[in-house]
């Protein structure tokens, strides 16, 4: 989402570079409530200013939620799916909780996917939302709790395994965030959960200090962050427990293309498939199709980013766009 201007040059848009702007902000204030109410007050005077109601109304429900988080969050916070994500999942603000993102995310001018969901108030605040409540250690026993009630949800509780993507946008901010998750793994077993991430060095942390990994847990490792091809990633790829497993399935990468005949994110031409297998020349990848729950024919695992059998160590590929 960038600023939309009209032809006298008047800004018609909440602009990414303004969000990304007190983004930072807030970070660099340690997300204190003090600086996400004040970010909030500037986002409402800027949808005022430029009569965009939907963004005054989230801001305004988030700054009263932040008066007593012991409440509802006034968002949800898993989504449930969609045609082209048709899994549970989980996501957090793009950038500032990715320690690890580089090229994909510089400042908010970078390739990050997760930008375009902005023109978009409702998920802007649900990220927002998500990560105030992973920050803290009440919030993560929500998280937990909202966990466990959709498993035990009409929808779920028959169900003898639920896919739950996390980081559709975000990554692991922490050490703390990544074993939170990895507990929720552990204590869900009929959890089935997969993501790509940046935040390679927390993984290897974990390793040398001897931490056993979920079955139930595939990690991605994903380009574009300062961390691909270091020793923390080729650790990563490497990594064997006693077993001889792993929860590092492999690569996915975001490749760089011919984009100008491009229409659509989630559907491959031709050409692009030519185009995405000249970069790798007699390698086996996977091209992603773009909807994740069609993207196989395998039957318990649809989504080859979450299969660590047929598709272990196989290279993912996806053009930018």
């Amino acid at each position: 989402m960038k600023t939309t201007k009209t032809k006298d040059n008047k800004q018609t848009t909440i602009g990414r570079a303004f969000l990304v702007r007190l983004l930072n902000q807030i970070q660099a204030a340690d997300f204190t409530q003090k600086s996400i109410c004040a970010a909030l007050d500037l986002i409402k005077n800027q949808a005022a200013k430029l009569n965009k109601i939907s963004w005054y109304i989230y801001a305004d429900r988030i700054a009263a939620w932040l008066e007593n988080v012991n409440n509802r969050p006034p968002l949800t916070m898993f989504q449930i799916g969609n045609s082209k994500l048709p899994f549970l999942n989980w996501s957090t603000l793009p950038g500032i909780n990715c320690p690890g993102a580089a090229e994909c995310w510089a400042d908010g001018l970078g390739w990050c996917y997760s930008l375009k969901a902005w023109r978009y108030p409702a998920a802007f605040f649900r990220q927002l939302q998500n990560t105030i409540l992973e920050r803290g250690e009440f919030g993560r026993a929500i998280i937990a709790q909202e966990i466990a009630q959709i498993l035990d949800s009409p929808k779920f509780r028959d169900l003898k395994t639920v896919t739950l993507r996390l980081y559709v946008d975000g990554d692991f901010n922490s050490l703390k965030t990544l074993k939170f998750w990895l507990k929720i793994a552990e204590n869900n077993p009929r959890l089935q959960i997969y993501n790509y991430s940046k935040s390679l060095p927390f993984f290897t942390e974990l390793i040398a200090a001897g931490f056993k990994f979920p079955k139930n847990y595939v990690l991605n490792l994903s380009n574009g962050g300062r961390y691909f091809n270091t020793a923390h990633y080729h650790q990563l790829k490497n990594y064997r427990d006693e077993n001889g497993e792993t929860f590092v399935r492999g690569d996915f990468l975001a490749v760089k293309v011919d984009t100008s005949g491009i229409k659509s994110a989630t559907k491959r031409t031709k050409a692009e498939r030519k185009q995405l297998r000249l970069k790798f020349p007699g390698e086996k990848i996977f091209i992603c199709p773009g909807p994740c729950g069609e993207c196989t024919n395998i039957k318990d695992t649809p989504h080859a980013c979450g299969n660590n059998n047929e598709f272990a160590n196989t290279k993912i590929v996806i053009p930018v766009h």
